[in-house]
């Protein structure tokens, strides 16, 4: 064979290994705030650094940031997420990065298990670094061709050799210290009550390291200048004034995000009429978030006494309850309905009832505009008055006195429409001239 037959067959076999195997490392860069952060810190460090470095396969180098050869700074950079910095220092290689791990108490075993480093050698060079998930399968960063270097977890067929590269495993000297807990709470308010979501955006030093953020807590690396900003909030409130914090977070801050409420309420419904006697309630609705508002209705006002007596007739004042109609006229007052049945004091008063007084005396109840007895004013009211104006209708005696809601004599169409207006809110039917 030809010296340049063999020349072009090494060629080709370093080509080979080099695009299957993860590439030497000599830079000296750190990215971790480009990092994915769907991992969960629990505080064990070994537990830790597996799971944000396992969050990140996949993750090409563009997406991470790197611009050199990268795999011993994306180790160290999952240090530096779990406050293990001290223990997994960054190096300028990866024989700089051995160095430094021994130097921080890092020592070579010979059974490699969860958490620890793998050193690759070629031919005695240290040229890449990798994180253990277990006794023999690792993630790589810096893994893969040039141009398409991503994190990946590899299986090595032998955990002492592999294509020819040695492997030296070390355990590093992690500390115990746990991960601070920064409290990040919306003012006054707790998360489904008024707001769905508050997310906002962490900065250190300038820098975004973070997106979205969730209230109310953010485990971070160390005690360093952060800045929250970006807030975005959905729901019924708005931010309130300047609601950016920017200084040191320890594990005692408390950074609180202002905001003020902007529901959409609702017209309202009525969920306690007012009387003559107690005051009602309207209640409003978010048509957002579903909170409520209650507002007071006041009481109704007249200007004389909720029931007038002429000539034989009491004339009641609309969705009175028997007891308010007891009230006027002392307790041993009963109330009968038109089949001679007690009314009972929640029930309404309404026309055609008989008031029996502590006396004996009886007195027919009219409630003007009130036609079939129930207390109150509607469209069937109405509908009665009409059909009696042009003789449809035979009205007794009291239903012509109760149909009679205009003052003038007989029942004509006017009073059919004010008793229309009336069952919608728009006109008010009060003891109207109780002298005809």
């Amino acid at each position: 064979m030809s010296k340049l037959k063999k020349c072009l067959i090494m060629l080709l076999i370093c080509i080979v290994l080099i695009s299957v195997f993860p590439a030497v490392s000599f830079a000296n860069q750190s990215r971790y705030y480009n990092f994915r952060t769907n991992y969960t810190l629990t505080g064990d460090p070994v537990s830790d650094i597996v799971a944000v470095a396992a969050a990140q396969l996949g993750a090409k180098q563009s997406e991470l940031g790197y611009t050199e050869d990268w795999c011993d700074n994306f180790i160290s950079d999952c240090a530096i997420i779990i406050n293990q910095a001290d223990a997994i220092p960054q190096g300028g290689n990866v024989t700089d990065f051995l160095k430094k791990l021994l130097d921080a108490g890092a020592k070579y075993v010979s059974s490699p298990q969860k958490g620890d480093i793998v050193i690759f050698r070629d031919k005695g060079i240290c040229s890449h670094a990798g994180l253990m998930v277990d006794s023999a399968n690792c993630i790589n960063g810096n893994f893969g061709k040039i141009g398409y270097r991503q994190v990946k977890q590899y299986t090595y067929s032998s955990v002492k050799s592999h294509n020819g590269w040695t492997c030296t495993f070390l355990r590093p000297n992690y500390s115990t210290v746990y991960p601070l807990n920064v409290n990040i709470t919306v003012d006054g308010e707790q998360q489904g009550s008024g707001f769905d979501k508050a997310t906002f955006d962490l900065y250190l030093n300038g820098d975004k390291i973070v997106n979205d953020v969730s209230a109310y807590s953010y485990n971070h690396i160390s005690d360093s200048s952060y800045t929250v900003k970006d807030i975005k909030i959905s729901g019924c409130y708005v931010l309130k004034g300047d609601s950016s914090y920017s200084g040191t977070l320890t594990s005692d801050t408390a950074v609180t995000i202002p905001l003020e409420t902007n529901h959409a309420w609702n017209s309202g419904k009525i969920t306690e009429k007012a009387t003559y006697f107690k005051s009602g309630e309207k209640t409003y609705t978010c048509t957002v978030c579903g909170e409520k508002n209650t507002e007071i209705i006041p009481k109704k006002t007249i200007d004389t006494d909720p029931v007038e007596e002429r000539n034989g007739i009491a004339y009641a004042y609309p969705e009175l309850t028997a007891l308010e109609v007891i009230a006027e006229f002392g307790s041993k007052t009963v109330i009968l309905k038109a089949d001679g049945t007690k009314l009972k004091n929640s029930e309404t008063v309404g026309s055609g009832m008989t008031l029996v007084k502590s006396d004996k005396t009886e007195e027919t109840i009219i409630v003007k505009g009130d036609i079939d007895g129930n207390g109150k004013i509607d469209a069937a009211d109405a509908r009665f008055a009409l059909r009696t104006a042009v003789n449809l209708e035979k009205p007794n005696d009291w239903q012509k006195n109760a149909c009679d809601v205009d003052g003038e004599r007989g029942v004509t169409s006017s009073d059919a429409r004010l008793m229309l207006r009336a069952a919608v809110e728009l006109e008010t039917l009060i003891s109207v001239d109780i002298n005809n």
